[in-house]
C-alpha cells in the first residue's frame, strides 16, 4: 500500500465515494493528494500549518508594537498630566499669595480707616466733654451766685 498523507479541502469535492466539504481533512495516497494540491481543491496541511504559524508570529509582533506604542502614548500623557497639575498646582500658589496680599492691603486700609474714625470720634468727643464743662461752669456760677445774693 503507497503512503498516505493528509489534505485540508478548499471546497467541496467527493474522493471514493466519500464527500469532503470544505476544511475538512482528507486521507489519500500521496500521488492523489499532490494532484488535489496541483489543481487547487485541496490545500497542504504543513503549508497551512506553516503560514498559520507565520500569520500567528506578525500578529503577536504587532500586538507587541501597538502594546509598546500604547505604552509610550501613556508614559506620555502622564508626564503632560503631572506637568499639567503642577502648573496647576503652581498658579494655585500664585493666586493664593495675590489673595493673601489683597487680604492684607484690605485689612490694613479698614485699620487706617477704623483709625481715623476713632480719632475723630474722640476729638469730637472732647469737643462734647469741653462744651458740657462749659455749659456746666456756667450753670454752677449761675447757682452761686443765685445762692450769693440770698
Amino acid at each position: 500500500m503507497a503512503d498516505t498523507v493528509k489534505g485540508t479541502a478548499k471546497s467541496e469535492i467527493k474522493l471514493d465515494g466519500v464527500v469532503y466539504k470544505v476544511g475538512d481533512t482528507l486521507e489519500a495516497p500521496k500521488a492523489t493528494i499532490k494532484r488535489l494540491i496541483r489543481i487547487g481543491v485541496v490545500e497542504d496541511p504543513t503549508v497551512k500549518e506553516a503560514a498559520e504559524d507565520a500569520a500567528k508570529a506578525e500578529t503577536e509582533a504587532a500586538e507587541a508594537r501597538a502594546k509598546a506604542i500604547t505604552d509610550e502614548a501613556i508614559a506620555q500623557a502622564d508626564a503632560k498630566a503631572a506637568e499639567i497639575v503642577a502648573e496647576a498646582e503652581a498658579k494655585a500658589e500664585e493666586i493664593g499669595g495675590q489673595a493673601e496680599a489683597a487680604a492684607d492691603d484690605v485689612v490694613a486700609a479698614a485699620k487706617a480707616s477704623a483709625t481715623e474714625v476713632v480719632a475723630e470720634a474722640e476729638a469730637q468727643a472732647a469737643k462734647l466733654v469741653e462744651a458740657a464743662k462749659a455749659e456746666a461752669q456756667k450753670i454752677t456760677d449761675a447757682a452761686k451766685k443765685v445762692t450769693a445774693t440770698k
